[in-house]
């Protein structure tokens, strides 16, 4: 279902990757203004666990009680590339956590072999 006052981190995670790549093609601080404003507004719907609601409102409050998990990883990404862009260790913390509760999730199942996993 589409929800555009409320729409998935999903969907915000290819808009501030956009972001985080017009910064890196042309070196220009005001893309990289706007990614970090990004990257810190769903930082604030971020919990201690790592859970990232899958739908977040325009003052960055989650509006469900459910994780997209590929919008967790999309937004980790980004959060470590904002990290390696502003040296802002909030980033890095966040990027790791996101990274963390996503990997808690996996249910490892089958016989194991060397570089498997």
């Amino acid at each position: 279902m589409t929800d555009p006052l409320n729409p998935l981190t999903h969907t915000i995670g290819y808009v501030l990757r956009g972001l985080i790549a017009g910064y890196e093609f042309t070196g220009d601080s005001k893309i990289l203004g706007a990614a970090r404003e990004t990257g810190e507004g769903v930082l604030a719907a971020l919990r201690p666990d790592g859970f990232l609601p899958g739908r977040l409102d325009r003052q960055w409050r989650g509006t469900v009680s459910w994780a997209c998990l590929t919008g967790t990883v999309q937004v980790a990404a980004c959060w470590l590339l904002l990290y390696r862009a502003t040296g802002d260790v909030r980033f890095r913390i966040a990027g790791l956590t996101a990274n963390r509760y996503v990997r808690s999730t996996r249910v490892w199942t089958g016989p194991w072999r060397p570089g498997a996993r």
